[in-house]
């Protein structure tokens, strides 16, 4: 349900609970308040563990989500030098291939492009027929890389920096 609402409407939503709570508890104090002086000091230990609670679950929440966001940037940035190494490449290819190859690896290029921009369990976000990016993909996948083993047998120098086995 969550993943469906953009940034704000989620936004919104949680500053409305947060203030819908924030409303009782200022109601309760000042019902508290006027019946007895006696629970204040009580009530002022619970508010600052309670701080303190709050505090540490912000802090872990923040380093989670921190850390997954490198994740994810440096995996970005992995798959953006990996297609650009690939498309270098399939430029020194003889020109049948060559065509094809850049051809086909712009098409991987907006396919991870709309990969990035779908949002999870969204119906409709690949038109083809098997709704995903695998399917979107695949003609590359299945392409390329028959193109360019063909290409680099005849060469005397191997195309990729590893061998493949």
């Amino acid at each position: 349900m969550f993943f469906r609402l953009n940034t704000w409407e989620l936004w919104l939503i949680i500053a409305a609970i947060v203030l819908g709570f924030v409303a009782v508890g200022y109601v309760a104090g000042i019902a508290l308040r006027s019946r007895s002086e006696a629970l204040r000091e009580p009530i002022g230990v619970v508010q600052g563990a309670l701080l303190a609670l709050v505090g540490l679950i912000l802090a872990f929440g923040l380093t989670l989500a921190i850390g997954r966001y490198d994740g994810r940037r440096v995996a970005l940035i992995d798959d953006a030098n990996a297609i650009g190494t690939a498309y270098l490449r399939a430029q020194t290819l003889a020109e049948p291939q060559r065509s094809k190859s850049l051809r086909l690896l712009v098409q991987y290029t907006e396919a991870s492009i709309r990969l990035s921009h779908a949002v999870p369990t969204t119906v409709g976000a690949f038109p083809e027929p098997c709704s995903s990016w695998s399917c979107s993909a695949r003609p590359c996948r299945s392409h390329c890389w028959p193109c360019t083993r063909r290409c680099s047998a005849g060469a005397r120098r191997p195309l990729c920096s590893r061998a493949s086995s």
